[in-house]
């Protein structure tokens, strides 16, 4: 199941289980703050199996009404669902039924026990693929909770084992309390998401111990969790010969524990692994495992090799491959570098051109150094953000130090912008060539031309490009269908040059009518033209018409971007199809600020 950012859903899930052992201070709820001052949609999961006494039912249902009476209820602040399970689940009521607290009490009230064995992993496959639904009643901008008592162990502890996981890889945080002796301490830690949410008092009558404490844990504001939304990460590891082999492996760890805390899976979070010495070896293509244990297991089992350190190859590879369709890479997920080394680059060059070109994507890149012997300004460098991005730790054991913050840093960044591509779009550029623009400027458009293309899928099934200049005369650089793959594409850009001369925008437009939209385009495809221009046409009447006679043709989306206080706004909007097409940027250097909205306009 994907989960967009913006639910900010971590959903907990509380198994209050039955377990002879160490019991918790007392907590009483007056020293919480009441769940519901901000919105939580909680989910009960009660075992009414026969292992249990009718009394020790009620007293779970009491500990249940304890929570709700503490907390603030309503659409705007606490949600409750409750479902029992024993041989079979019983839904009780859903998170949208009742909306007051009087309602769910009474509700609560009226629940009976079942009887029957104690199929725990049936009420966790109902709770995330019935309760956790939005068409059930859970919201986007809730945390949700769930939390699921049971008195003894699982009827089938694998089955359980597998729907846990499952409900793990949904983004779930589970919290596992066992009460009495009937519940193994294996099958807790299976169920729970992480250490801290294992909860054990000796009986019954002991609930009320922690419910304070429960609160606190089910209503808090959590960080973010790696995979709420489409993400590819790939970890660039060094491998060479400055790292020994048991530091490699604690590199190992720190990715091994990164995915364990992580939401794991083919719509959710991948994770690749690329190691780099003299050579470059592709470990873990992001594609490769959908399975959290299996990827942390193949994570671990990750070759340690030995020689120079060629940083710079290693991060070609991700440019040019890493990220790609068939790695595993997908044009609808966030993609993120985390490169990991102890040493400086040995071809130092290199790598400052290799950093430069992968920067013209949208990978978001951090770096991590480990010990004295690799400068901040080679990891500054690397990184896409020298300020935020930037680790340094002592040593290998160290880095469990920077795991927390940078799991905040790197799970809290925004979703990319929609992509080019995924269905077929014909684009033009047609840009502004004339006096008026320097040669610094004019590769500033070229810039945001190949950070365009490099965010798109280029292909003769996707996104075809072409690109003419317009200033005293018209230039045709290249057709649509000339270029159907990124690299050839991206290069055929680096080698356009500017033409300077009067601003002819009309001419350029009626070229890409008569000429550029026929040859190359496709009757399958969206046809898109963006103009890009610093000045006023030399004939706005002209412009005015040959714009009109653009609009009229069919599937075709004409976006207009103004640079700079020379523009003309009327006649941008003129020359857009309609005003929420037109752009206006203050320079040059601030026109990858509008990077996403040209995206959503023309893809």
């Amino acid at each position: 199941m994907r989960i967009p950012t913006l639910l900010l859903n971590i959903i907990g899930v509380v198994i209050l289980t039955v377990q002879y052992g160490s019991s918790l201070p007392h907590t009483t709820s007056s020293s919480v703050q009441d769940c519901g001052t901000t919105k939580v949609d909680m989910m009960f999961l009660v075992d009414a199996s026969s292992s249990m006494s009718q009394m020790e039912f009620m007293k779970e249902i009491s500990f249940v009404k304890q929570i709700v009476s503490d907390s603030v209820v309503g659409p705007d602040h606490l949600q409750v669902s409750l479902v029992t399970f024993s041989t079979h689940v019983h839904k009780e009521f859903g998170l949208k039924q009742y909306k007051t607290k009087a309602d769910v009490l009474a509700a609560i009230s009226k629940v009976v026990q079942s009887g029957g064995i104690t199929n725990t992993n049936l009420g966790l496959d109902y709770i995330r693929t019935n309760i956790n639904k939005v068409s059930h009643g859970a919201r986007r901008d809730a945390k949700q909770v769930l939390i699921v008592i049971t008195d003894g162990a699982s009827s089938n502890t694998q089955a359980t084992k597998l729907s846990a996981s499952r409900i793990h890889n949904t983004g779930i945080d589970v919290f596992a309390i066992g009460v009495g002796k009937g519940i193994h301490h294996d099958e807790l830690n299976n169920i729970a998401s992480v250490q801290d949410n294992i909860f054990q008092v000796n009986d019954f009558n002991a609930l009320k111990t922690i419910e304070g404490t429960i609160k606190k844990k089910a209503c808090a504001t959590v960080a973010p969790r790696c995979g709420a939304e489409p993400t590819d990460i790939l970890f660039l590891l060094d491998s060479s010969g400055s790292v020994r082999i048991a530091h490699f492996r604690e590199a190992l760890k720190f990715v091994s524990q990164f995915v364990a805390d992580s939401i794991v899976g083919s719509h959710s979070l991948q994770v690749g692994v690329i190691t780099f010495s003299t050579k470059v070896r592709n470990q873990i293509p992001l594609n490769k495992f959908s399975d959290k244990d299996a990827l942390i297991k193949a994570i671990k089992a990750v070759k340690y090799d030995h020689g120079l350190t060629l940083t710079a190859k290693g991060l070609h590879f991700v440019r040019t491959e890493g990220f790609s369709a068939k790695n595993g890479g997908r044009p609808n997920a966030t993609q993120i570098l985390v490169v990991l080394t102890d040493g400086n680059s040995n071809q130092a060059f290199q790598t400052v051109r290799e950093s430069k070109l992968i920067h013209l994507t949208h990978i978001k890149i951090f770096s991590i150094g480990v010990g004295t012997h690799i400068s901040r300004k080679e990891l500054e460098m690397i990184s896409s953000d020298k300020k935020k991005n930037v680790f340094m730790v002592k040593d290998y054991d160290a880095l469990k130090t920077i795991e927390a913050q940078l799991k905040n840093t790197i799970c809290a960044t925004t979703p990319p912008p929609p992509v080019c591509g995924v269905t077929p779009t014909d684009i033009v550029f047609l840009l502004d060539a004339s006096g008026s623009i320097s040669n610094g400027n004019f590769d500033i458009q070229l810039d945001f031309l190949r950070k365009f293309v490099n965010s798109s899928i280029i292909g003769r099934n996707s996104t075809q490009i072409g690109l003419v200049l317009f200033s005293s005369n018209v230039y045709n650089k290249f057709n649509m269908n000339v270029y159907h793959d990124k690299k050839a594409l991206i290069n055929a850009i680096w080698g356009v040059k500017r033409t300077a001369g009067s601003t002819k925008t009309a001419d350029g437009l009626k070229y890409v009518r008569t000429n550029s939209l026929i040859h190359g385009s496709r009757k399958n495809a969206q046809h898109v033209v963006v103009v890009i221009t610093d000045g006023q046409s030399d004939n706005k009447a002209t412009t005015k018409s040959e714009a009109a006679l653009l609009h009229k043709l069919p599937h075709t989306t004409v976006i207009s971007i103004g640079v700079g206080r020379s523009v003309d706004r009327a006649e941008l909007d003129s020359i857009a199809s309609d005003k929420n097409h037109v752009f206006m940027v203050s320079d040059f250097s601030t026109l990858k600020k509008i990077t996403s909205e040209l995206f959503r306009a023309a893809c």
